[in-house]
């Protein structure tokens, strides 16, 4: 197939397939009984880099998916994308993803409501949410899925890490919700992630541990899978520093409209 030339992710001279085909994809797509989809991972871990050039109908997602075993670019005009963000088309998925927002803002509508990510905003879903993004103008935005196996074997190196700071993500909101649900599943429960009052690093740092990632995952050589792990470690470990986010844990079941008085207490 006929090599494409990539060069919104900000990485230059980036040439890379362009399939055509669902089975080149890491994601496999299956209809719930409510006619709904079910996103099921066939890989350990899958990014999604997402970027929208506008705000009118005309406008086009451009959408890369990439994994150690496949990779996937296509396009999407905003009018067909709002079409189904209208017609609330949602989603769920067997495995964790956590939504990074580089640039712009970005709509989610969770279950029945709908919530609005800024620039260093994250949200962090786990397998028993219906959800679906929506984009209204120039934007950014990564996604990172985590199989079961794949986030739990990255939490269990630190029983065997060097360094005992290391063993402090156990204490982490980030931790405890993905065992939690690991454990329990079912939970319609998400983790909420803002940078953190007066720092302005957060969004920065998003973007430098994005184009890092992008970078290894273009580039593979030895040692990439390593480097992976250590890039999501990292992420993970700067979500959970109170010095640069914000995190809470919004369980829909007690109130629908927590987020809003979690965002609104961290600003008094």
């Amino acid at each position: 197939m006929k090599s494409q030339k990539i060069d919104w992710l900000g990485c230059e001279n980036v040439h890379m397939s362009a399939p055509a085909v669902s089975s080149d994809n890491s994601i496999r797509i299956e209809m719930s009984e409510d006619n709904l989809s079910v996103y099921q991972i066939k890989v350990p871990f899958q990014i999604t880099f997402i970027s929208c050039s506008g705000g009118t109908g005309q406008d086009l997602l451009n959408i890369t998916t990439l994994s150690g075993q496949h990779d996937c670019h296509y396009q999407q005009t905003l009018l067909i994308h709002h079409k189904q963000y209208n017609a609330k088309n949602l989603h769920l998925h067997d495995y964790f993803e956590l939504l990074v927002v580089l640039e712009g803002t970005v709509s989610q509508m969770i279950e029945d409501k709908e919530y609005f990510y800024t620039p260093g905003s994250c949200c962090l879903i786990n397998r028993s949410l219906y959800h679906l993004e929506n984009y209204t103008g120039k934007a950014k935005i990564l996604f990172i899925g985590f199989s079961v196996d794949f986030i739990r074997e990255l939490f269990d190196h630190c029983s065997v890490a060097d360094f005992p700071q290391e063993k402090e993500i156990l204490d982490s909101d980030f931790y405890h919700f993905i065992m939690d649900d690991i454990k329990n599943p079912g939970s319609k429960a998400y983790l909420d992630f803002i940078p953190s009052l007066g720092n302005q690093t957060s969004v920065q740092m998003l973007h430098n541990i994005n184009t890092s990632i992008m970078e290894v995952m273009l580039h593979p050589t030895f040692g990439a899978t390593h480097q992976i792990k250590g890039l999501f470690s990292f992420l993970i470990a700067s979500l959970s520093n109170p010095e640069y986010f914000h995190c809470s844990k919004i369980l829909l079941e007690e109130n629908s409209d927590i987020l809003i008085f979690a965002r609104i207490s961290h600003l008094i």
